[in-house]
């Protein structure tokens, strides 16, 4: 496998196909959604079954608005090696519980703004590996960001000051743009359903990751 430019997660693996296609990647982390009723969610028992064909990736349980004693208890039984919560996640808390890398989830776009994330950021810097910013979520396309000066300004800042993993729709040709832009540490990628069991296509996702590779 190619090293690749930037960290990179999977978010929300719900198939065996696609754990198996990011790990062959090389990507650093493999989250999967474990709050009950979430986007792409498996069960602990799903998890434990995938476990058996990954190798490489960090596992990081993708637990939003969870409570920290569910959490401990799936982090424990499912030996994940990172915690990934929402906005308001306890993330000192869960930090210290767990003993586990902390990643904080922000979706952005729609009511939600800069005005809004920057407040998490600032409180919880001292206690995440990581932040994701995710557009993704509200369909909020990088060439929608791209005339918002006031969004182009900040993410610059924020992708220097914090530790920022992108999640931005975009087509594969402007990922270079992107990451010279705003040089955040890492993006998150998405998987998707399957055609049927193990039949999928990865044209549009193989492009993106070319694009991620290291020349």
């Amino acid at each position: 496998m190619d090293p690749l430019r930037c960290r990179v997660k999977a978010g929300a693996v719900a198939n065996l196909t696609d754990a198996r296609y990011f790990a062959a990647l090389g990507v650093d982390y493999m989250g999967f959604a474990l709050e009950p009723g979430a986007e792409g969610h498996i069960s602990p028992l799903e998890l434990a079954a995938f476990r058996e064909w990954i190798e490489g990736p960090a596992l990081v349980g993708e637990f939003g608005g969870m409570d920290t004693a569910s959490i401990v208890k799936l982090a424990e039984e499912l030996k994940l090696d990172v915690i990934q919560v929402g906005p308001f996640g306890k993330t000192q808390e869960v930090a210290k519980v767990t003993g586990l890398p902390i990643l904080q989830e922000i979706v952005l776009g729609g009511d939600v703004g800069p005005q809004d994330a920057q407040p998490i950021l600032n409180s919880n810097a001292g206690s995440v590996t990581g932040f994701i910013l995710n557009f993704s979520r509200n369909k909020v396309q990088w060439e929608t960001l791209q005339a918002e000066p006031t969004w182009i300004e900040w993410l610059t800042e924020t992708c220097a000051d914090f530790p920022v993993l992108l999640d931005i729709p975009a087509p594969a040709s402007l990922v270079d743009d992107i990451l010279t832009t705003l040089e955040p540490v890492g993006v998150q990628v998405h998987g998707g359903e399957e055609e049927a069991v193990g039949l999928k296509s990865y044209d549009e996702l193989d492009e993106w990751m070319e694009v991620l590779q290291v020349e």
